[in-house]
């Protein structure tokens, strides 16, 4: 393994493992604050464990999600970057344009969102258009 295969090895290992440090430390320190609370220890512990578990579910579906489309474009660009070389008579700088086309695209996309309405909102934007202006 090369030296800078080791290195970023490192790197991507080390978060998890800091904030693993930090729950222990954190948890030990909730602990015994709960078990006065509470007056179970069994109980305390399993609680603070699943509670570290499900959070750790919860951000794994969050980052999941984001990393998945990008995962999917790094599917498609090996598959697409050959016949885009081959349409641009093998110029590299036709597909470095192409992808950050893309990027643009996606940058566009963002302000497209609208980061005030709640998620779980299912009326339509007539509705919700009608109900600010009848405020």
């Amino acid at each position: 393994m090369a030296e800078a295969d080791r290195y970023l090895a490192a790197l991507l290992a080390a978060p998890p493992l800091f904030l693993a440090g930090i729950s222990c430390w954190l948890t030990g320190w909730l602990t015994p604050r709960q078990v006065k609370r509470f007056g179970d220890v069994a109980r305390v512990r399993r609680s603070l464990g699943a509670t570290g578990c499900a959070l750790a579910c919860l951000i794994l579906q969050f980052s999941g999600w984001m990393n998945t489309w990008g995962c999917l474009g790094g599917l498609l660009a090996p598959w697409t970057i050959p016949y885009i070389l081959q349409a641009a008579g093998n110029d590299w700088a036709v597909v470095i344009q192409v992808i950050a086309g893309w990027y643009f695209v996606g940058a566009l996309s963002w302000l497209g969102i609208d980061p005030v309405t709640p998620a779980d909102r299912t009326e339509s934007p007539a509705e919700q258009k009608q109900e600010q202006e009848s405020v």
